[in-house]
């Protein structure tokens, strides 16, 4: 499946992507094949929009022992099909997405974490208040369950232009509370 992804020549893909499609959405396939299925669409547009709903909902479904290596895989998808999903109108079950949000903001993975970030680079205002836990949680990098094995600009970056953009004033806060984090990367 994940041959007709990145750099996939669209003449070889095109005729594969309802298929690949009907695999993310069938609930009898193993979930790292539908997750695989996820990253292979996400390069391919339309098509990428069109199942962005369906890459939301493998988010929030229990993985079992995954350590938060698929939905790290997930996240990458989602923000490869959608950059600003409020922009293209994905955002359209509010309490699916920001569901999504949420879990991709505890993950232990930096990367999940840092996509979390970047899927609600553009958030509303008005929306800010369903997820500032987990913004607060990634700008301050203090989870001992997060793993940060490199630069936490990954992270920090994004939930911090997040809290600039909404001109949240505890973002500076929280943003001096990385000095003081154990993993010595503030």
């Amino acid at each position: 499946i994940g041959f007709y992804g990145y750099k996939c020549p669209t003449e070889w893909a095109e005729p594969r992507m309802k298929i690949i499609g009907e695999i993310i959405r069938d609930p009898k396939q193993p979930m790292s094949t539908r997750a695989t299925a996820a990253y292979t669409l996400c390069w391919h547009q339309p098509h990428a929009k069109t199942y962005y709903e369906d890459m939301l909902k493998l988010v929030v479904v229990d993985k079992k022992d995954d350590y938060g290596l698929m939905n790290q895989g997930l996240a990458s998808a989602l923000n490869i099909a959608s950059p600003d999903p409020y922009a293209d109108g994905l955002v359209k079950d509010k309490k699916l997405f920001y569901e999504a949000v949420r879990i991709l903001a505890s993950n232990p993975r930096q990367g999940a974490r840092g996509n979390a970030m970047k899927l609600i680079n553009k958030i509303p205002a008005e929306d800010f208040p369903l997820v500032a836990d987990e913004v607060k949680l990634v700008a301050i990098n203090d989870d001992p369950k997060a793993h940060s094995y490199h630069n936490p600009g990954a992270t920090l970056q994004p939930a911090g232009q997040i809290l600039a953009r909404l001109g949240i004033r505890e973002g500076m806060d929280w943003a001096m509370a990385t000095m003081d984090t154990q993993d010595g990367k503030g």
